[in-house]
């Protein structure tokens, strides 16, 4: 089986966001990926109050969901949106949630994210809890070829999750990841080295719309 992990610059456009990642899934699909990988926040990266306000969709609808669901069906491809914005209970924040779907577009399982990054960097404060409501338990999937553990980027930061999964014997652990400059040189090579590390014994792609990487070990990021 192969893996296909997508690398975006999402920005504030989500009309812009779904075409490029329409076309690296499309990719993916023509480089024989059975399962593709999309970042945290791929469909939109600007502020939360926009996010809230504008963005954030009911559970099983709305233009993001919808685009991504088509494409899995059309392609015969399973998908994992790093993170789309869902509606939560409480209007002002929503859940920041990867769905799985499978080759017939059809939502298999999703896993809200559970370790928000609220955090001061050079006297920066970050805050998603000003926005997110964290999710409450760990989600495994089961796909024709292996057991996959969901989590999203600084979820990485608490050890505590991955033994639960390693208890529940995952094969794959996915942590889709979105940085701003100011984070990405900080964290960055924890969070990307963690990602493609887990992937082991299986053939992955990474696409980021210029050149592909594969490899059917896995690979160090120094």
């Amino acid at each position: 089986m192969k893996f296909a992990a997508a690398q975006m610059n999402s920005n504030d456009s989500v009309d812009d966001n779904l075409l490029l990642s329409e076309s690296l899934i499309k990719q993916a699909k023509e480089q024989g990926a059975d399962i593709v990988l999309l970042p945290e926040n791929f469909a939109f990266m600007g502020y939360p109050k926009q996010l809230v306000e504008e963005i954030m969709e009911d559970f099983e609808d709305g233009p993001i969901q919808r685009s991504i669901s088509k494409l899995a069906k059309e392609l015969e491809i399973w998908i994992i949106a790093g993170s789309v914005p869902i509606i939560s209970p409480n209007t002002d924040r929503s859940f920041a949630r990867s769905i799985v779907y499978d080759d017939q577009g059809k939502v298999v399982n999703y896993y809200d994210k559970i370790h928000l990054f609220d955090v001061e960097i050079e006297g920066k404060q970050y805050n998603e809890s000003f926005s997110i409501v964290p999710g409450k338990q760990p989600v495994t999937v089961k796909t024709p070829w292996c057991t996959i553990g969901l989590s999203i980027c600084y979820d990485v930061r608490f050890p505590e999750l991955y033994r639960s999964y390693s208890d529940m014997g995952i094969d794959v652990l996915t942590i889709p990841s979105a940085f701003t400059e100011e984070t990405a040189w900080l964290t960055g090579k924890l969070y990307c080295h963690q990602g493609l590390l887990k992937i082991s014994r299986m053939s992955w792609r990474l696409l980021n719309g210029e050149s592909t990487m594969e490899a059917d070990e896995p690979m160090g990021i120094p």
